[in-house]
C-alpha cells in the first residue's frame, strides 16, 4: 500500500520511507557524497555524466544486440547521478538503476528519471523479483563492497558481502550480469589510491595511475570472482576492452590524451589474445560477463 510518504510491505510489514521523491530500500546513513565541496561535485557529476552515455552509446548497446536484445530491461547497479540509465532509456531500453546514497537522488529528477525507475536501495539486498532484469550492470562498484565508507579499507567480512553481492546480481538477472573493476594483478589502476606509500601516492596525483600490489586485496582478479562464484552454475568471460573507457581523461592528466592512440592499438591486441592472457595481468580492466551456463 503507498501512502503520501511510505511505502510498506504487506508481506513482511516493513516501511520504506520517501526521499527526495524516490523509495528508500535500505537503513545506509553513511554519505560520502554529502560531503562533496560545492565547488567539486559539479566535476564530478559531469564526469559521470560523460562517462555513462559514452559507455552505454559506445559499448553497451552494441553489447545488447549482439546479445540480440533490441528492448532490454536493464538494471544499474550503483547508478551514481543515473546518467547510463538516462542514456539507456534514450535508446530505447527499460533502463534502471539503484544508489546506495541518497544524495544521489536528487539529481536523478535533474535528468528526467521517475521515481518509477530509480531507487535508494543496497546491492546486498535488492527489492526486485528473480530474473525481473535481462541484464544487471555492475560497472566499478564491487571493489567498493565491503569497505570502511568511502575508503579502500576493507570490513572483516568483505569477501562474504562481495558473494552476497554477487549472488543477488545474479538473482535478478535473466541473461546475465556484466561486471567492471581494476584488475588486482595489473599493478596500476586509474581510479584507486588505495597505497600508504608517499612517493606512489605522490606519482599518482602527477601521473593520474595509482600503482599497488598485485596482492591488494581491496581489488579483485579474474579467479577471485570466480572463487565467488563457485558451486554456482555460471560462465564468466571476459568482453572486449575496445570502446571500453575505464578511466577519465583529465586535463591534469595530459599524458593520458597522447597515449590514447597506443593504448587503442594494445587494447586491440589484447581482444584478439587467448582468454587466458586476457584475464591476466596484462589487462588493467576485468570487463566480466557472467551468465547462467
Amino acid at each position: 500500500m503507498i501512502f503520501e510518504s511510505s511505502l510498506s510491505c504487506v508481506e513482511c510489514a516493513s516501511v520504506y520511507p520517501s526521499v527526495d521523491g524516490y523509495w528508500k530500500f535500505t537503513d545506509e546513513s553513511f554519505d560520502p557524497i554529502a560531503r562533496e565541496s560545492d565547488e567539486g561535485r559539479p566535476t564530478i557529476m559531469e564526469g559521470e555524466r560523460t562517462s555513462g552515455s559514452r559507455f552505454v552509446g559506445k559499448y553497451l548497446i552494441p553489447k545488447l544486440q549482439g546479445l540480440q536484445l533490441e528492448s532490454a530491461k536493464v538494471l544499474s547497479i550503483g547508478c551514481g547521478f543515473g546518467a547510463d540509465v538516462a542514456q539507456l532509456r534514450q535508446w530505447g531500453h527499460e533502463g534502471y538503476g539503484i544508489d546506495l546514497w541518497r544524495a544521489r537522488a536528487p539529481e536523478w529528477a535533474n535528468l528526467g528519471l521517475s521515481p518509477e525507475w530509480c531507487y535508494v536501495a543496497d546491492a546486498r539486498a535488492l527489492p526486485f523479483q528473480d530474473k525481473e532484469f535481462d541484464v544487471v550492470l555492475c560497472i566499478g562498484l564491487i571493489e567498493h563492497i565491503g569497505t570502511v565508507g568511502d575508503t579502500a579499507q576493507l570490513q572483516p567480512d568483505y569477501q562474504f558481502q562481495r558473494q552476497a553481492f554477487l549472488k543477488e546480481a545474479l538473482r535478478v538477472a535473466k541473461h546475465g550480469v556484466f561486471l567492471t573493476t581494476p584488475n588486482r594483478t595489473c599493478p596500476a589502476d586509474f581510479g584507486h589510491a588505495t597505497s600508504s606509500n608517499k612517493l606512489l601516492r605522490w606519482v599518482g596525483r602527477r601521473t593520474g595511475v595509482w600503482l599497488h600490489s598485485p596482492f591488494e586485496p581491496f581489488y579483485l582478479s579474474y579467479r577471485s570472482i570466480e572463487n565467488s562464484l563457485d558451486g554456482l552454475p555460471v560462465e564468466v568471460t571476459p568482453w572486449e576492452l575496445r570502446n571500453y573507457f575505464g578511466f577519465a581523461i583529465r586535463s591534469s592528466h595530459r599524458w593520458v590524451k597522447f597515449f590514447m592512440p597506443f593504448l587503442a592499438l594494445y587494447f586491440g591486441a589484447l581482444d584478439k589474445a587467448p582468454t587466458y592472457l586476457r584475464k591476466s595481468w596484462l589487462n588493467p580492466f576485468i570487463l566480466a560477463f557472467i551468465k547462467p551456463s
